[in-house]
């Protein structure tokens, strides 16, 4: 079963630094995109689109087909969440737990924590993104400062197309304007702002800041603004199905390659490792066992696991992004 790419209804979330103008592209079908910051297009409780499983969710899926979508024991949810971020105004100044910490301060056994990476499809020539603190900085050093003052203290990125950033828990970080990203993440929401530029949110009232949480965050992952920005885990240290594309991001959660290169790519996938295609740049054709699928930028596909046999055909102007999870083991 599951022998097609599945492609699933993306949802939208709108955002007070979101847009107007830039999520309809990124869609078949018209939609209202006032204010839109974030599409979804992987999600535990998105729509599959067409099929044989079409109307049900992902989550739904993902219990029914375990084996094939690569069930753990630590949610009964689809572990990672994949989304496009186009930023009008900066994102707040945040911080993400790891599951450990995430669960000691929700007293919830059922979240996940936040890794998560960003892959730069658009950047204007004046866009930055905050990344970590300068390297001077400790963590008694910043607390004595708050608000608007943390912005000395924070390091500044300038970000070019094509470039991949690993955010480890801990990790202040922040998407400035002009920037377009696909994130990959566990699929967690928690987020824990520690400035949010004095503004007010969607419904007119301040936006709540999470200040003794994101402390506690700091305080056990301090090291993680240290190394912000730094050379990535090597691969070797996980269970990952075959390289092949061009490796971008490793981490114990997922990792992400870019195939960028026109023509036809064939392999098979793993016997418990599903792969999620996404079209970064261009149109791209995919299929499984002979099931095949269009791609259009923005678009993205759950290829589950079994053996079977996929083929990826590119052009020159064709880029997709293949994200795989490391081996389970039981």
């Amino acid at each position: 079963m599951l022998l097609y790419p599945i492609k699933l209804r993306p949802h939208l979330a709108k955002r007070v630094w979101g847009s107007s103008d830039w999520a309809q592209s990124y869609l078949k079908e018209s939609q209202d995109c006032s204010s839109v910051g974030e599409i979804w297009n992987v999600y535990g409780e998105c729509l599959v689109a067409e099929g044989a499983y079409e109307g049900l969710t992902l989550d739904s899926l993902y219990c029914q087909f375990p084996r094939e979508l690569g069930f753990t024991t630590e949610s009964p949810h689809f572990p990672l969440l994949i989304k496009w971020l186009r930023a009008q105004r900066w994102l707040s100044l945040q911080v993400h737990p790891d599951t450990e910490l995430a669960r000691e301060l929700t007293g919830r056994n059922d979240v996940l924590g936040k890794t998560e990476a960003w892959y730069v499809t658009q950047a204007q020539p004046d866009a930055e993104l905050i990344l970590g603190v300068h390297p001077q900085i400790g963590f008694a050093e910043f607390l004595q400062s708050k608000g608007r003052e943390w912005l000395d203290l924070v390091e500044r990125v300038c970000p070019k197309v094509g470039d991949c950033y690993n955010i480890t828990p801990g990790t202040i970080h922040a998407l400035g304007p002009g920037v377009t990203v696909l994130e990959v993440q566990q699929s967690s929401n928690l987020t824990y702002r520690l400035y949010d530029w004095d503004r007010l949110g969607l419904d007119g009232k301040p936006r709540e800041l999470h200040l003794q949480e994101a402390q506690a965050v700091l305080k056990r992952h301090w090291q993680a603004n240290c190394e912000a920005g730094k050379a990535q885990e090597t691969e070797l240290a996980y269970a990952y199905p075959k390289l092949e594309g061009r490796s971008l991001v490793v981490s114990k959660f997922f990792r992400m390659e870019l195939f960028d290169k026109a023509g036809s790519l064939h392999w098979q996938t793993s016997l418990s490792q599903p792969e999620i295609l996404i079209c970064v740049k261009g149109k791209a054709e995919a299929a499984v066992s002979g099931n095949c699928t269009d791609l259009s930028l923005g678009e993205a596909c759950i290829m589950a696991a079994g053996g079977a046999e996929i083929t990826v055909n590119l052009n020159e102007e064709s880029q997709l992004i293949r994200v795989t999870q490391p081996q389970v083991k039981s």
